[in-house]
């Protein structure tokens, strides 16, 4: 099997609409997580506005695509249909994450971006244990109960929308948090409006749950170039396939949006040490596939065994991959293949 890591950290953006307590511990629990780097913008009154980091000013502004990877937004009824279509515009042509923390059950402009209709809302009572729905991934709770949440007023939609999945629901299987694709992108949306007064470690997985939540988006955000080979564990001499693709171009044409897109790819594998035999860097010629935006090339393994890298460059753009070549490599195929992708994801 092949591994690649990386020193990366996840690039969020916080920005609330007005102050909410909800966003305010989220924040607070992605701040404290080395995983992340976090900005963010609080509208407090009209043209004032507390910034951490260096936030744009608006979610419109054409550099948010590029500087990140998720938007977590905090008082999502106070977002414009200005806002609202800029963040559509962050899923669906960035591929890009957004996560909706509602303190609230308020109808607004946000409500095109969720795609539900009718929701019903509990606002008073105990506190309600939430769990996760099963094939939930967003983290893990400690606590002895397995509660990953905690709320006395929660929100949900009557249906969900196509295509989504409940990632946290009570006990009558009411969806408080979910998730749903839009576009290329994903779009996270909590109901569980007050679950930031029940923060204790000992009840409730608050902290873990969001960062697990907003780390999980992250990964789901698609970077700007990719490159993947097949089979990243080869044996000498071993056909590879290498597929690489340009997100802004493919997601443009899958978008509709016509215009033209000049790119020049470069290919090249060598050793992961410099030090290993044999030649230090082959070029890979790379090929479109028919679809825009993607690329694809095949190549032989190298012939001495060792551990390498294939570097994409396109522009100021960079990607890498491993492969790794050994004699006795082990591949599955066919229905072995099939089997196996089930359990790997």
């Amino acid at each position: 099997a092949s591994l690649d890591v990386v020193p990366r950290r996840e690039r969020v953006l916080f920005y609330d609409g007005r102050p909410s307590w909800m966003s305010t511990f989220v924040r607070r629990a992605a701040e404290r997580d080395a995983r992340f780097a976090s900005t963010s913008r609080i509208v407090t009154s009209t043209n004032i506005a507390t910034d951490a980091g260096a936030p744009p000013t608006r979610l419109d502004d054409p550099t948010v695509r590029a500087k990140y990877d998720v938007i977590v937004v905090g008082a999502p009824d106070a977002l414009s249909a200005r806002e609202v279509a800029a963040l559509d515009e962050f899923l669906r042509l960035r591929g890009g994450s957004v996560v909706l923390l509602l303190d609230t059950r308020a109808a607004g402009p946000y409500d095109r971006l969720a795609a539900t209709g009718d929701w019903s809302v509990r606002d008073a009572g105990p506190a309600l244990r939430l769990s996760a729905t099963a094939g939930v991934r967003a983290g893990a709770s400690s606590v002895a109960d397995t509660a990953l949440l905690r709320a006395a007023e929660i929100a949900w939609p009557v249906t969900l929308p196509e295509g989504a999945t409940a990632l946290v629901s009570d006990s009558a299987a009411r969806p408080v948090v979910w998730s749903a694709p839009v576009g290329a992108g994903r779009l996270t949306v909590s109901g569980a409006l007050d679950s930031w007064r029940f923060r204790d470690a000992a009840t409730s997985g608050f902290d873990a749950f969001w960062s697990g939540v907003i780390a999980d988006a992250a990964a789901r955000s698609l970077p700007p170039l990719s490159v993947t080979v097949d089979p990243a564990v080869a044996r000498p001499g071993e056909a590879v396939r290498v597929s690489v693709v340009l997100r802004d171009a493919a997601l443009a044409a899958a978008s509709g949006l016509h215009r033209s897109i000049s790119v020049t790819v470069e290919s090249r594998i060598s050793p992961s040490n410099s030090a290993q035999p044999g030649p230090s860097e082959t070029v890979i010629r790379l090929l479109p596939d028919g679809s825009v935006g993607r690329l694809v090339g095949t190549f032989r393994a190298p012939l001495n065994e060792g551990d390498y890298r294939m570097a994409i460059r396109s522009g100021t753009l960079d990607a890498v991959a491993p492969l790794i070549v050994r004699a006795d490599a082990s591949l599955a195929s066919g229905r072995g293949r099939d089997a196996l992708d089930p359990w790997i994801a």
